[in-house]
């Protein structure tokens, strides 16, 4: 990939040995620190990637990783100041109050849809008029709208692959009785659970994997969800995993990450996790009364 010059394949692996590295995978380290063949090869990716950066031009569309949201954003480089290698960006979907000015060198910028879902484009559909001859009937049959967001096809596309519990529809559910009126109807009807865990890895912080293994999701409180490729083995769900709860292991020894300083805790002691049911994250008393725009309940 390097010799071809391939910057969205360099640029995958790249991340994923870099994040697995910053994880503390002895083998990995062990590479790093070590292996003079692999020094060289970075510093040859560092070298494609600066080139690759230095052609990079207005009205281009770029991924760049975000920090705080721990996401990839497809973006458009809007204005480019070449003196100081700073740009701004306007991120896609996003209003233009949200437009950010970066300096190149100090982000995680890509060619776009390296780590962005690429947006399909579809055939129009072509309605056939009737003949001259023929009646159309008053009531239609409505036609089935088509998803052409990217979200939804990367959405349907992870469904599939995600493993987690989900409750066995009832096989004695009859239809309602026809003197029920349409309230009472409404209220038996039984919401589905929500899949509130996140559609990237904990880990990589990609949607898909890179070797192609599932996400699986944990059923505890942090809300996240896991390539089993990037867990150590002794952390991988059993074979009955399918049907039985698993926790992953920072649910399981209760110990989280603060969102904020990526500094690790106990829970409840040290961590806590935001009141929101929706919400996965937790954070020290300190960092939240330093942060902006949070608060203590």
């Amino acid at each position: 990939a390097i010799k071809d010059g391939n910057v969205e394949v360099v640029a995958k692996i790249k991340y994923l040995v870099d994040q697995l590295a910053d994880l503390g995978r002895p083998k990995l380290q062990n590479i790093i620190q070590g292996d003079e063949s692999y020094r060289l090869a970075q510093g040859k990716v560092a070298k494609l990637i600066a080139s690759w950066k230095a052609k990079i031009a207005v009205n281009d569309y770029v991924d760049i990783y975000s920090a705080a949201e721990s996401k990839w954003f497809e973006s458009k480089i809007v204005s480019i100041d070449h003196a100081s290698n700073s740009c701004r960006v306007h991120y896609t979907g996003w209003q233009d109050k949200y437009d950010e000015d970066l300096v190149l060198s100090e982000k995680l910028v890509y060619p776009c849809n390296t780590f962005t879902r690429r947006k399909v484009k579809r055939e129009p559909t072509v309605k056939a008029e009737p003949a001259a001859n023929e009646t159309v009937a008053v009531a239609q049959v409505p036609t089935a709208i088509e998803a052409t967001s990217d979200i939804v096809d990367a959405l349907q596309d992870r469904a599939s692959r995600r493993r987690s519990r989900a409750p066995e529809p009832p096989t004695d559910a009859t239809l309602p009785a026809a003197e029920e009126t349409v309230v009472e109807e409404k209220e038996k009807k039984v919401k589905p659970d929500k899949d509130l865990n996140d559609w990237i890895c904990g880990i990589c912080g990609l949607l898909e994997a890179v070797d192609g293994t599932d996400l699986v999701l944990c059923e505890a409180t942090c809300l996240r969800s896991f390539h089993t490729g990037c867990m150590e083995q002794k952390n991988m769900p059993g074979p009955t995993s399918a049907t039985d709860t698993w926790f992953c292991p920072d649910c399981r020894l209760a110990t989280h990450k603060c969102f904020i300083c990526h500094q690790r805790g106990a829970d409840f002691q040290d961590v806590f996790k935001c009141n929101l049911s929706t919400c996965g994250k937790y954070y020290h008393k300190a960092c939240l009364e330093n942060g902006k725009g949070a608060f203590i309940a």
